[in-house]
């Protein structure tokens, strides 16, 4: 499994993944559409976003931000940055995907 940052090119597996997990009932979200997705997700200021692949295959992703505009005393390292969301495909899941994500973010 390889972790890495995420792409315009993911934008079709990432939405179809979110998009699943809605439908199921996993998540409280609403379905995802690719405008949406490119505008909250891949053009956000201090946007942290991870892909899990197997090969070709997105097995998940992990949504993240960290601030990017500082308050007096406030520095990159001593302010949090914030998980915004995650998914894992069902057949990738209890496989260290998750775990391995939440590495690559913190």
């Amino acid at each position: 499994m390889n972790i890495r940052a995420l792409t315009e090119g993911d934008a079709a597996q990432v939405i179809a993944l979110w998009n699943g997990c809605v439908s199921r009932g996993e998540v409280l979200y609403r379905p995802l559409k690719r405008e949406y997705f490119e505008e909250k997700f891949l053009r956000q200021p201090g946007a942290e976003i991870f892909a899990a692949c197997q090969g070709e295959t997105l097995c998940g992703f992990l949504a993240g931000c960290r601030q990017v505009d500082f308050l007096p005393g406030q520095t990159e390292e001593n302010t949090p940055a914030y998980l915004c969301g995650m998914s894992v495909a069902p057949q990738h899941r209890k496989q260290g995907v998750g775990s391995a994500l939440l590495e690559a973010f913190e």
